[in-house]
């Protein structure tokens, strides 16, 4: 197996429970701000130091 091979799947979670996690937080912002379309939302979980792309489905 090849190096490269291992250190991604040593580190990312299995089971997309991140993507739980960053669905929850999403959530969150929505309650608290109704009116945030989808960049806002982006913008404030960058703020947040959660970096994800635009493709991600709640």
């Amino acid at each position: 197996m090849a190096k490269s091979t291992y250190e991604y799947i040593i580190s990312h979670e299995p089971n997309g429970s991140s993507d739980q996690s960053v669905k929850q937080t999403i959530q969150i912002i929505k309650k608290n701000h109704p009116a945030y379309g989808y960049r806002r939302v982006t913008g404030e979980l960058h703020r947040m130091n959660i970096l994800v792309n635009g493709r991600l489905q709640i």
